[in-house]
């Protein structure tokens, strides 16, 4: 009799965060993140960049989202991040704004020459989840290959999404991530380069949020391997170089 009480139990915690997350996530993409410094780049500023394609992927979803009402009840685009070569994902972040804005913020650094809009995001959890506790989880918008390997920029199946987002929840005990140390907010006014100038990477401002960028990287990257370290000092010193 406990067992059948605690197994309604576990059955009801389920049924409470599949309901959470429908009203959560009603789409999610897959980014493959060139470094981590940019992830935390985009936790201290509230905002993340994209090239051409993901944004015509991200406007397109938004309309269905718009068409199926589905906005108006609280449901957003979800962004899974994976840094590349980590074999891991990192979290996921929530697109928050209305359409992305075409702007080149000079924030990023090594690997974010490519960003020609910018995203509104809210940071949900951010813990590393490797891949190899996500094998069950098989992307149908990619020919049912496994979910890691969905390419960047891809739509992940709505159901699959939703699973692995709850799994970085679960990895991140629900401690969800705190708001940004140094926002930047977005606004219709911002929509081409000329009308807003972006601050400079040699700017105080810049090097403020790059500063507090790397003091809070995650605990979890001091846990690599030495090739994973390697690679990551090599991305610093090129970073570096540029300042």
């Amino acid at each position: 009799e406990r067992e059948r009480e605690r197994e309604r139990e576990r059955e009801k915690r389920r049924e409470e965060r599949e309901m959470v997350l429908e009203e959560e996530v009603s789409s999610s993409f897959m980014i493959k993140c060139p470094n981590p410094q940019l992830l935390e780049t985009s936790k201290a500023t509230g905002v993340w960049g994209i090239n051409e394609q993901v944004k015509d992927a991200l406007v397109e979803a938004t309309k269905k989202l718009s068409a199926s009402g589905k906005a108006n009840q609280g449901g957003k685009v979800a962004l899974v991040f994976s840094v590349n070569m980590s074999g891991h994902f990192q979290g996921y972040a929530l697109v928050t704004g209305n359409a992305p804005v075409q702007q080149k913020l000079d924030i990023w650094g090594a690997g974010g020459q490519d960003f020609q809009y910018v995203l509104q995001v809210q940071w949900a959890f951010d813990r590393d989840l490797p891949f190899g506790e996500t094998k069950h989880l098989k992307n149908a918008t990619n020919s049912g290959k496994s979910v890691h390997v969905t390419k960047h920029g891809q739509e992940i199946e709505l159901k699959v999404g939703r699973e692995l987002c709850d799994l970085l929840r679960k990895k991140a005990e629900n401690r969800k991530c705190g708001p940004p140390t140094k926002p930047i907010k977005l606004s219709a006014a911002e929509a081409s380069p000329e009308k807003r100038k972006s601050p400079s990477l040699h700017s105080d401002a810049a090097k403020k949020v790059q500063k507090t960028a790397v003091d809070s990287a995650p605990l979890s990257l001091l846990k690599m391997s030495y090739e994973e370290y390697a690679s990551l000092f090599e991305k610093f010193k090129v970073f570096s170089q540029k300042l």
